[in-house]
């Protein structure tokens, strides 16, 4: 058994004797000499956290708290039916009618502007 190990170690070191096996080594020892800096940075910065006081819990502000505002595009051409059904589905969304803004963008050549201004009209009369 020792006769097997004998053999890999002396061609493992037959290998690395030349140019060859130095560029390998060295190639080897840059690569764990770079991880091992990666490491140390992220142990710093680990202890950096740790060590920084905790902000408060401040309740927020009522700005803050409240939902964002919201802009739904809506993009038609053309589909009279689908758009309609397109601008009821905005205008369903589950957010305050102050914050949401539905825009319908209609580049329709057909019948499909005259029913989304008459929809449109409709749900700014619900509000």
């Amino acid at each position: 058994m020792t006769g097997h190990w004998d053999a890999i170690s002396s061609a493992l070191g037959e290998a690395l004797a030349g140019p060859a096996g130095l560029a390998a080594v060295s190639l080897y020892f840059g690569a764990l000499g770079l991880l091992a800096l990666f490491g140390l940075h992220r142990l710093w910065l680990t202890l950096l956290v740790l060590r920084r006081p905790h902000a408060s819990e401040a309740s927020p502000s009522a700005e803050e708290a409240a939902p964002p505002h919201v802009t739904v595009q809506c993009p038609v051409y053309n589909e009279p039916d689908v758009a309609v059904r397109l601008l009821d589905a905005a205008c369903a969304l589950d957010h305050p009618r102050d914050r949401l803004q539905v825009q319908v963008l209609d580049d329709s050549d057909d019948e499909t502007t005259c029913r989304l201004e008459a929809r449109a009209a409709e749900h700014r009369a619900a509000g």
